[in-house]
């Protein structure tokens, strides 16, 4: 994807969503539509208190689809990320983070990786 492409469509739910059911082989991707629209409330209107600014990631992990998000946590300050599988439920990488402390982390702020962010892809690679 180039750069012009990659700008305009991390801002692109159905994009997004579109890229995860590809990634997930899957027909539905409702968990990351419905919290992708809270993301974008939060972006237009602050409708959450900036609670979701940032972005989220797909990461292959072995043979999995992680997804990676990473968003503003009001309450602790500073940046919270988690690990979701292609059903929205937590995914344990506790084994990756054992091996390869920084595994997720790295891959996910890898500009190709990036499938939806509301913060600047300057920050990233």
């Amino acid at each position: 994807m180039n750069k012009e492409d990659l700008n305009s469509n991390v801002l692109n739910i159905e994009m997004a969503v579109q890229r995860a059911q590809k990634a997930c082989g899957q027909s539905s991707a409702a968990w990351l539509s419905e919290m992708l629209q809270k993301v974008e409330e939060d972006r237009l209107t602050k409708a959450h208190n900036g609670s979701f600014i940032g972005f989220v990631s797909m990461v292959k992990h072995q043979n999995h689809t992680v997804f990676y998000t990473n968003f503003m946590n009001k309450v602790g300050g500073g940046m919270m990320f988690y690990l979701m599988d292609c059903n929205g439920d937590p995914f344990d990488g506790s084994a990756a983070v054992t091996t390869d402390p920084g595994f997720f982390q790295l891959e996910a702020h890898k500009k190709e990786n990036i499938i939806y962010s509301n913060i600047p892809l300057e920050l990233f690679d």
